[in-house]
């Protein structure tokens, strides 16, 4: 009887009968789905996901770029040395200023990032949490009568604590 409403005498029944009235909870074990990872970053808008990625890569660009440029600086300054010319001070200013624009680039790349990423978060926060709400307001009254309290309320508390915190986490890490 899972489309109906379990009536005391129902559930009176099911007790002598032995049949478990409280379903046992479903537990995934192991390592956490690709199609996990998709709908979170659904949740929060491709659009945003894609500009992770695209600063992501442009900010580290730059910072490998700017560990080329000190290189190409160092061996000019050594070539110039090597002829007893050493760099003028607008060919030192050059070489700073370049090597500066490639340092901030590298550090708003990295701001770009976690502001992106924050907004990400937010967005997959309300919208997985709405999702949440919007299925168990519209659930069968039967499952309540499966279904304890608790475990409904540890959904919205302790697996969206994981969707908040943990999964963003492990994700930032990784790119």
């Amino acid at each position: 009887k899972q489309g109906a409403i379990l009536s005391e005498e129902s559930k009176a029944k099911l007790k002598q009968s032995g049949k478990k009235l409280v379903r046992d909870e479903e537990r995934e074990e192991g390592s956490v789905a690709g199609s996990a990872y998709t709908h979170y970053a659904k949740a929060g808008g491709i659009g945003i996901v894609v500009a992770t990625f695209v600063i992501t890569g442009l900010g580290r660009a730059c910072e490998v770029t700017s560990g080329f440029w000190l290189a190409l600086w160092a061996e000019r300054a050594f070539e110039a040395s090597q002829r007893q010319e050493p760099l003028s001070k607008s060919e030192t200013n050059f070489y700073v200023g370049i090597y500066a624009v490639f340092g901030l680039a590298g550090v708003l790349g990295l701001t770009l990032r976690s502001i992106i990423i924050a907004m990400h978060r937010m967005h997959a926060s309300v919208r997985l949490h709405d999702d949440l709400t919007v299925r168990i307001l519209r659930a069968p009254v039967a499952f309540f009568d499966v279904t304890p309290t608790g475990r409904i309320l540890n959904r919205f508390a302790a697996d969206m604590d994981k969707v908040d915190l943990e999964l963003p986490q492990s994700l930032s890490q990784g790119i």
